[in-house]
Parts: structure tokens; C-alpha cells; sequence
């Protein structure tokens, strides 16, 4: 278990924490997960057409600048 605590002191496993009750190691949701979007979406950038500013979109879904 030291070695765990160790590599989690060292970032290797970001967000994640040890259960020591259950003998486990708990990972978080990932975001596409916790906010329910579908993983297999494809996003990009793209520039709005009114005021030239970049945003990340996600193609199928419809968003405002």
C-alpha cells in the first residue's frame, strides 16, 4: 500500500483516492460521464460567423456564441 500512496503523492493517478475499507482504489467519474454526454462525440473549434471568437463544439448539438 506505501507504494500506492506514493505514486498518488506523485500524481500518477489524478482525482483517484484509496479505500482502505473495501481494499480499493476509487477513481472519479469522467467528465462525459458525470455531465452525460455521449464519449463518442467529436468536438472541435470553430469560429462564430458574428464576432470571429473561437468556441469548442461538438458536432450535432446546436449552441449560442
Amino acid at each position: 500500500m506505501t507504494d500506492l500512496y506514493e505514486m498518488l503523492g506523485h500524481g500518477y493517478f489524478a482525482g483517484v483516492y484509496l479505500d482502505e475499507a473495501n481494499r480499493k482504489m476509487a477513481f472519479p467519474k469522467p467528465r462525459w460521464e458525470a455531465a452525460g454526454t455521449n464519449r463518442t462525440c467529436r468536438t472541435g473549434v470553430a469560429a462564430c460567423r458574428s464576432c470571429g471568437a473561437d468556441h469548442t463544439v461538438t458536432a450535432g448539438v446546436t449552441d449560442e456564441c
